[in-house]
């Protein structure tokens, strides 16, 4: 009877001697080269326990942990203790790391990484959360978990789930968002144009706005409803669209209506601004009560951004464009960082005709005068292609022909007069297009301004080369 109570006493003790607890040195080894069979399928062994996922896919970007729960197979056998890790399929290292809340009967050890396995010596059905983050693992890849888990019949099985891929929420949605904005924004601009000519007046980018919106860069438009002056604005732009009322065809003493995003702060604002002729400051018209029922949004998938301000046509405000009166109109958009009035002085170019508020029109923006363009064709033929022949001549050619003559003079000198004559009477008849343009007038709008000036000094340079004998000799080749 002793030797009996001895011998159970002793298995029992030997028993319990061979249990297995995981603590901070149960790392899982390098997983085992799988058996495959030729054509090279996996061959699954069968198991009493597996490792259930939740989704089939992993966002980092998406700040919800992976979920998945550990469950047994077989209604006998229940999961006493369980190790877990995530690894990548391509090289079998440890990545991310693993949740633990207070009351969880789970434990966080770092084998490879920081809190990259978890164990349970008494695991109770728990989910379990797992999380990486982008910096960790790139999209595209695939990751699996590798358990080894202790049943209530005290054997170790390790198992493994199927693999997860992980995505990239944010390159993915800038994807679908270029697509979708270009749809989208192509829908806004059609419906924006929709009623132009019938139900509201409007200020189109180009004349087949309304036809084909793939060619729209801003609409605006207007209706009068008796009393106030209705406007909405919309554009493709991250920063600011501005619109622009102008008495004339020059850019000074107008009003500008700004509708601007602040990209550090999102903060969306539509202010009223008077600009003088004569410097390049804005001035902000105040009170703002006369520009009323403001509204303004920005839509960051299309880019583009929609306001609306409503106006008295006349107002008790020196400042303050007096829309009873026709006026030209001009529309202008900024990147972040673009000032407005350096952008305005360079490429304003009002609506070929003036509008009338309380009238539904069609506006499209003006096309450059067929006269500004034989302008810029004469310049071209007579600087770009005649000067630089002239040029030449004079630089290169004298050595040639140095006995012969023609017209009384050396060959090169003959030629090269004939050419710089040329070049100044088109320079003229270049200039001349220029004036009537501007009705006999002077650009005074920044760049035009000084591209005025310079063609100017450049005119007379040609005139006085041309009629050099009529000038002192040392005089001219000092100029000359």
């Amino acid at each position: 009877m002793i030797k009996l109570v001895v011998i159970v006493t002793v298995c029992f003790l030997t028993r319990e001697s061979f249990q297995l607890n995981f603590d901070g040195n149960s790392c899982l080894q390098p997983a085992p080269e799988q058996n495959k069979e030729p054509d090279g399928h996996k061959i699954i062994g069968q198991s009493f326990f597996r490792l259930e996922l939740l989704t089939s896919e992993y966002d980092p970007n998406a700040n919800e942990p992976f979920k998945l729960r550990p469950i047994t197979l077989h209604h006998g056998i229940s999961i006493k203790k369980i190790l877990v890790q995530a690894l990548l399929v391509e090289s079998g290292r440890t990545i991310g790391s693993w949740e633990s809340s207070v009351n969880s009967n789970f434990l966080l050890i770092n084998c490879e990484n920081e809190k990259d396995t978890l164990i349970s010596n008494n695991y109770n059905g728990e989910i379990i959360n797992w999380q990486a983050n982008i910096e960790q693992i790139s999209s595209g890849s695939k990751i699996y978990f590798r358990a080894s888990i202790i049943g209530s019949n005290e054997e170790l099985v390790n198992v493994e789930s199927k693999s997860v891929e992980i995505i990239n929420s944010k390159n993915l949605a800038k994807t679908q968002s270029k697509n979708r904005s270009k749809r989208d924004v192509f829908d806004f601009f059609k419906s924006a144009t929709e009623h132009c000519g019938s139900r509201r007046s409007c200020y189109v980018s180009l004349n087949t706005c309304d036809v084909d919106p793939k060619t729209c860069n801003f609409v605006l438009s207007w209706e009068y409803d008796g009393q106030l002056v209705n406007f909405e604005l919309t554009g493709l732009s991250k920063a600011w669209i501005a619109v622009v009322l102008s008495d004339d065809r020059y850019l000074g003493n107008d009003n500008i209506i700004v509708c601007s995003r602040y990209s550090e702060t999102d903060r969306l604002s539509i202010d009223h601004y008077y600009k003088k002729k004569d410097d390049s400051i804005l001035y902000k018209i105040e009170p703002e009560d006369h520009l009323k029922n403001k509204d303004i949004s920005y839509n960051a998938n299309e880019a583009y951004i929609n306001c609306k301000f409503s106006r008295p046509k006349t107002v008790d405000n020196e400042f303050v464009s007096d829309l009873s009166k026709p006026h030209f109109i001009y529309v202008e958009r900024g990147a972040p960082g673009e000032m407005i009035v350096e952008k305005l002085n360079r490429l304003f170019q009002p609506s070929e005709s003036q509008v009338e508020f309380a009238r539904n029109i069609y506006v499209s923006t003006s096309p450059r005068s067929w006269l500004v363009k034989v302008h810029a064709i004469l310049g071209i033929i007579a600087w770009v292609f005649l000067g630089s022949i002239g040029i030449l001549l004079a630089r290169y050619y004298k050595p040639l022909w140095p006995n012969h003559v023609l017209n009384s003079f050396r060959v090169w000198f003959s030629f090269h007069r004939s050419i710089m004559i040329f070049v100044t009477l088109l320079s003229l008849l270049s200039l001349l297009f220029a004036l009537v343009e501007l009705n006999w007038g002077w650009s005074s709008n920044g760049n035009d301004y000084l591209h005025s000036v310079l063609g100017l000094i450049v005119i007379i340079c040609s005139c006085i080369n041309v009629n050099k004998k009529k000038i002192k000799k040392n005089f001219f080749y000092y100029f000359y």
